[in-house]
């Protein structure tokens, strides 16, 4: 009685890995993060073992040999689809870190600009964090990980309108409200493009 269900289910564990693998294969051949790789040849070895043991082991508990008939190629079918629709989504979502990343470009040229201009205003702890995270958004953009470089470039844009707020500027004056217009401007251009990339 247990036959049909468990050589279904077993025949559509064999595909279960396959979409990590590709998809981690498609990031490693666009030259994508090198995080994300990694994530997904790790999900990939972990289901390949799990999976494939279940694949085997499933007959075997129940005392079924694992034959192929209609039942064997409905699973397949069915492991295959699911392996066609996870694969795109996870293609899709490389693909859009990489044309989040191209597109983030103009809006790291201009938060890099707005702090060159806000930095003689700026107190020594936003100094100390604000160099090194427009450095790491360059990377992640280097990297096409524009959804993670957007957040990042969000937190640099929010402290240094922050900067400009808190601090009127060691001998510098008050900023001008050009530059915190400009700052207010850029972070609401950096939230649409989040919004748009789906970067929260």
């Amino acid at each position: 009685m247990y036959d049909n269900p468990v050589l279904f289910a077993s025949a559509t564990l064999w595909f279960l890995p396959l979409p990590y693998l590709l998809a981690g294969a498609l990031v490693r051949l666009i030259g994508g993060p090198d995080h994300q790789y990694r994530t997904n040849m790790a999900i990939a070895a972990g289901s390949l073992a799990a999976a494939w043991s279940a694949a085997v082991l499933l007959p075997a508990l129940v005392g079924t040999p694992w034959t192929f008939n209609g039942t064997t190629l409905a699973g397949l079918l069915v492991g295959a689809a699911g392996c066609t629709a996870i694969t795109t989504w996870l293609v899709r979502s490389t693909l859009g870190d990489r044309r989040a990343a191209a597109a983030l470009t103009p809006l790291a040229d201009r938060a890099t600009a707005l702090w060159v201009e806000a930095r003689p205003y700026a107190k020594s702890h936003h100094t100390k964090v604000i160099g090194p995270a427009l450095d790491e958004v360059r990377a992640a953009i280097a990297e096409k990980d524009g959804r993670d470089a957007a957040r990042i470039l969000r937190a640099v844009v929010g402290t240094t309108r922050a900067a400009l707020t808190e601090s009127p500027g060691r001998g510098h004056g008050a900023p001008a409200a050009t530059l915190t217009t400009e700052a207010e401007q850029l972070m609401a251009d950096i939230e649409a493009f989040i919004d748009i990339h789906g970067a929260h």
